[in-house]
């Protein structure tokens, strides 16, 4: 799998190639096996909770397991879990030799911040950019898995190597030149001017020849009983090195000013590993292509750039699945195939007709139309973020354009109102093609984009799409919100999950709603591992230990809401019946994101600043929202999604442009995520209300992560940046005036 990556051939101290990612698996197993007699667990793996880093999770465990490595997973959410597991579980550790991060750790110093001794390596995969040049250049136990990006650093790396080389010799030479010069107190002091000159001027040569200092030293260059060699050229080398530092300096400091971006996947970056040892496969497969969706769909990366991996991926479908090329939606002749387009089987077409045991993997262009093989067309359209934000669907005005829409496409409004699966069979063949003959008008020139299925026998097929959908919503939901989503108080929620393809709500005869087949969602195989879940959604026993689990913080059976719901998350990406239960989750969270965002919209809730807009969201200006609505988005991944939603709907009117989303974390919510994430038996004294503050748009690269650090040290505003994005921090209530007063003075 290397179309369009770059192979270079190089294993340079830092950073392993990516021709070369199969030598970090080689490396660690060897560790591993020199230490097999001793029955050590010798590998330690740190992942963070988000869909790309599970899916590249589930292929690391897998080889392990294949391979008898014996090794110990800790989920970490931010710096200060890392912080803590790493005084558990590296600290005083001598029989561990390798440590893994999935997606997170690539933006710090490592080799600062984890307790290493001189027989453990850190092997770094993480997509997040810019990479932290301490950890990148400065220690050989740190390693970072190379994508391509890193060997376009090479002038940094010299510029950072000759910095961190030469600095003690830049102080001997400046100690030289101010031992030599204590009978010239005056030339001293000039020439001290004309440093300071040249650290507030980019052009330091010029600032310097025009300084007095300079003339004078001229004047005494000429006197012939110096010699060339004298201490005036000393000072003359001094200056020149100095101003050479200075330039380093900027140079490196314009690279983390440039803003954070994303690389390629972990994902990706695990199955080429895999591929380079002859181990891929088409699970292997399907778990790459659905962390390349979830960069996508979270617009981590361009459309231009999900294209150009596409391709690649295509081409790997093909040659692990030649039964199904054929197959393969690339041209309208291929359109009535429903069962690729749209996750119902053909029977008429015994082509594509599943198998008990089917896991294949096909091409297929998806509609970007929200979930559209589990609710009404019409749903799909509104609550999707693409086409919702271009109608302006929060508007009278924009519902009435996507009526129109539908009477264009001659799609009878009774039929778009119907569940999907329960529309008439000769609508649902011509969706596509009528959509795309009217999308233009409407400014949808991107309603397709090209993706995959997978099939999990006769249970039926997911896009991956869905799988990403399904994966965050359960990654982000807590249980506490999971029961009030079923507890019959949202009424339209409770619409949205009668029927539909293995629709998870259902009632008794009594018309209660049956929570049993929720209970797949309360901790499935939570530190269990053995990968099979009972009917009632129970783990079946088993010991964590074997399984190379462990709980991050207390390693007893009481872990955060968070771990659970990660596991949950592990557990159903191989299980079509937890990703069935994480679609209609995601449904309702889909429901809220558009409510708050018209409501947000409609009540003018963004000012717009010089150099950025604002949005301030609190319980005052939100009534419109239930409080579990409102506390989903009071949280770093959710808040941007709404972020995300609202730059779209802004830069389709026109005034799009950076944009920084506040949301005040009510008293009410901050003491439910503190009572969640407490340890049974004890009390959280945490639920002060403060306000999670994320920033972006303006361009592919986000600015505001060192905007965010820089504003809070001009204050001295009480900011909370544990996430491993930049761009999101938490501000308490009383600071947040001065930290956005100085924000918009940075900005400028």
């Amino acid at each position: 799998m290397t179309g369009h990556f770059r192979t270079p051939d190089t294993y340079t101290m830092g950073h392993v190639s990516f021709a070369n990612l199969d030598n970090v698996y080689k490396r660690i197993t060897s560790e591993a096996v020199k230490n097999h007699g001793t029955g050590a667990c010798t590998v330690l793996i740190f992942v963070t909770n988000d869909v790309d880093a599970l899916c590249a999770l589930n292929m690391l465990v897998t080889l392990f397991k294949s391979d008898y490595i014996a090794h110990k997973i800790v989920p970490v959410s931010g710096y200060t879990d890392l912080s803590t597991a790493n005084s558990l579980h590296i600290e005083e550790n001598e029989e561990l030799r390798s440590i893994i991060l999935l997606n997170c750790g690539g933006l710090v110093d490592l080799s600062e911040m984890l307790s290493l001794n001189d027989e453990m390596t850190v092997y770094v995969c993480d997509s997040h950019r810019p990479l932290n040049l301490h950890g990148l250049f400065g220690s050989d136990q740190v390693l970072f898995m190379d994508d391509g990006d890193i060997d376009d650093l090479a002038d940094l790396q010299q510029a950072f190597e000759e910095l961190e080389e030469g600095g003690s010799e830049s102080d001997n030479d400046e100690d030289d030149v101010s031992d030599n010069d204590e009978d010239d107190e005056d030339d001293v002091s000039d020439n001290d001017d004309d440093d300071e000159e040249a650290d507030n001027d980019d052009d330091a040569l010029n600032a310097a020849n025009a300084s007095p200092g300079r003339r004078r030293k001229r004047k005494r260059k000429r006197k012939p009983d110096e010699s060339l060699d004298g201490p005036p050229l000393k000072k003359l080398r001094g200056s020149d090195s100095r101003r050479r530092r200075k330039r380093l300096q900027r140079m490196i400091a314009d690279y983390y000013a440039e803003g954070t971006y994303y690389g390629m996947s972990v994902a990706g970056l695990l199955y080429a590993m895999a591929s380079q040892l002859g181990r891929a496969g088409n699970d292997f497969l399907w778990l790459s292509i659905i962390g390349l969706t979830y960069q996508y769909l979270s617009s981590r990366i361009s459309h231009r750039r999900y294209l150009a991996v596409v391709q690649t991926y295509k081409d790997e479908v093909s040659k692990l699945n030649p039964s199904s090329a054929g197959n393969a939606i690339a041209s309208d002749s291929n359109l009535d195939d429903l069962e690729s387009l749209f996750g119902s089987s053909n029977p008429a077409n015994t082509a594509t007709s599943r198998q008990r045991d089917d896991s294949s993997i096909k091409c297929d262009d998806e509609l970007r139309l929200m979930l559209l093989r589990h609710w009404s067309f019409w749903e799909a359209m509104y609550c999707s973020g693409y086409v919702a934000t271009r109608l302006g669907v929060w508007k009278e005005c924009g519902e009435r354009r996507l009526g129109n829409l539908l009477v264009k496409m001659g799609l009878p409004l009774e039929e778009s109102s119907q569940k999907y699966t329960e529309m008439s069979l000769q609508y649902k063949k011509t969706i596509r093609k009528s959509l795309l003959a009217v999308a233009p008008r409407y400014n949808l020139h991107e309603i397709v984009f090209p993706s995959f299925i997978k099939s999990f026998g006769f249970k039926g097929v997911v896009s991956a799409a869905d799988a990403v959908h399904s994966l965050a919503a359960i990654l982000d939901m807590s249980s506490s919100t999971v029961e009030s989503m079923i507890g019959g108080e949202d009424s339209d929620f409770n619409t949205s999950l009668s029927g539909g393809m293995g629709a998870i709500r259902r009632e008794d005869k009594t018309g209660q709603v049956d929570k049993s087949e929720f209970d797949g969602l309360r901790g499935v195989g939570v530190g269990t591992r053995t990968g099979l879940v009972s009917t009632d959604g129970a783990a079946l026993a088993g010991d964590p230990d074997e399984m190379g689990l462990a709980n991050p913080v207390s390693g007893e059976e009481d872990e955060r809401d968070w771990v659970r719901r990660f596991w949950v998350g592990y557990d159903a990406l191989g299980s079509f019946k937890l990703l069935t239960h994480g679609i209609y989750l995601a449904m309702h969270l889909q429901k809220a994101l558009v409510r708050a965002c018209a409501s947000i919209l409609s009540k003018k809730l963004i000012q717009q600043l010089p150099n950025f807009q604002l949005c301030i969201l609190s319980a005052g200006n939100s009534s419109e929202l239930t409080d579990n609505e409102f506390g989903v988005f009071a949280e770093g991944e959710r808040a941007m999604r709404l972020l995300q939603f609202l730059e779209e709907a802004m830069g389709v009117r026109g005034k799009g442009g950076a944009i920084v989303v506040a949301i005040e974390k009510t008293a009410k919510h901050a003491a439910k995520v503190d009572d969640a994430e407490a340890p049974d038996g004890e009390e959280n004294d945490q639920g002060d209300a403060g306000w999670v503050v994320v920033g972006g748009g303006g361009g592919r690269k986000n600015m505001f992560g060192l905007a965010f650090q820089t504003a809070a040290q001009r204050t001295g505003a009480r900011v909370k940046h544990d996430s491993f994005e930049m761009s999101v921090v938490e501000v308490e209530r009383e600071d947040l005036e001065g930290f956005l007063e100085s924000l918009r003075i940075y900005m400028r």
